[in-house]
């Protein structure tokens, strides 16, 4: 499978107490013991988040603690294609380890949490002479001291991209989004739209739902798909079924439409990775943005039942967005 790799710039050298100096891998060690461990934890780009495999190893002369990192990008978020890029990010930085020890002109034991990264270099052993899977390498002081630098590992490259991550939504301004539907009970078809604090709009005419509830949750999956994916979003509904849907403690079996629970699915599957808020607001209250929601999705239901020109509706929204601008304080 296709993997795409990515290595930690820094290696970085741990003595035995813990404490951290730049350094390069041991050289001239006539024999190395090693713990490999692979694990999940987000990574933040800079411009998003990234869901990848890490795998760090801690490798001792018996002088000096080492640990090495590489990860690899995840196809998905669970199944066989998760477990394969996992081992395989833990074999590349096991190829990391062994070329440094070809190059030391030494040998290595390992000590692997991953079964299936074992399996991997077992069946490969007589490709890799100098290295010599766990089973050698018994339980001792200083296997658990290796054992513990991967942890230390994982958590500091965990709680790095979290701060990264935080100060990232510390400078970020989160968008405001305005929803509705429009129904007409008397015919099928619904008007939905979607209308940012900024004056965007998005609209779009549904002419097989009859649903309210679907109808509802159509416009926050536009208002999801409208809006620039670099902004946090918070979309505001004056629907409650439609926020509950899409809460934490939602249960997809209560929804009897197959189609609105794929919906669901779809909208909680676009969320994945993105920082998206959906809230509850009464509707005709005087909101500006649900007003102005309400009258784009009333005003796209009943243009396109009059069979009104693009431009009409293009105009009438310009009109809505401009109405919003003016109401809103500066």
């Amino acid at each position: 499978m296709p993997v795409r790799w990515s290595v930690l710039t820094n290696t970085v050298r741990r003595g035995l107490t813990g404490r951290i100096a730049p350094a390069p891998l041991p050289q001239g060690a006539p024999r190395w013991r090693a713990v490999i461990r692979t694990f999940h934890a987000p990574c933040f780009t800079g411009e998003s988040i990234a869901p990848p495999a890490w795998a760090v190893a801690a490798v001792t002369d018996g002088a000096h603690l080492t640990t090495h990192v590489t990860s690899a990008r995840l196809p998905g978020t669970q199944g066989r294609a998760v477990e394969n890029a996992t081992a395989l990010a833990g074999l590349n930085c096991f190829a990391g380890l062994y070329e440094a020890i070809q190059a030391a002109d030494g040998e290595i034991s390992l000590h692997i949490h991953n079964p299936a990264l074992q399996s991997l270099l077992r069946d490969a052993a007589e490709s890799f002479p100098l290295a010599t899977m766990s089973g050698s390498f018994t339980r001792s002081v200083e296997r658990q001291k290796l054992s513990e630098a991967t942890v230390r590992a994982m958590r500091s490259i965990a709680a790095h991209h979290e701060a990264l991550l935080r100060e990232h939504h510390a400078r970020q301004t989160v968008l405001l989004i305005g929803t509705d539907a429009s129904i007409d009970k008397l015919r099928p078809g619904a008007g939905i739209a979607a209308i940012d604090a900024e004056g965007r709009t998005a609209t779009r005419f549904l002419p097989a739902i009859a649903d309210t509830f679907h109808a509802e949750l159509a416009a926050i999956e536009l208002a999801i798909d409208s809006a620039p994916r670099d902004l946090p979003l918070r979309i505001l509904s004056d629907n409650q079924h439609a926020v509950r849907a899409l809460g934490k403690k939602a249960n997809l079996h209560r929804i009897s439409n197959a189609s609105t629970r794929r919906l669901v699915q779809r909208i909680t599957s676009k969320r994945n990775g993105r920082r998206i808020e959906i809230s509850w607001v009464r509707g005709h209250n005087g909101h500006s943005l649900n007003e102005a929601a309400h009258r784009l999705a009333v005003a796209t239901r009943r243009c396109r039942t009059a069979n009104a020109t693009p431009e009409a509706l293009r105009a009438i929204s310009h009109t809505i967005a401009s109405d919003l601008l003016v109401a809103q304080p500066a």
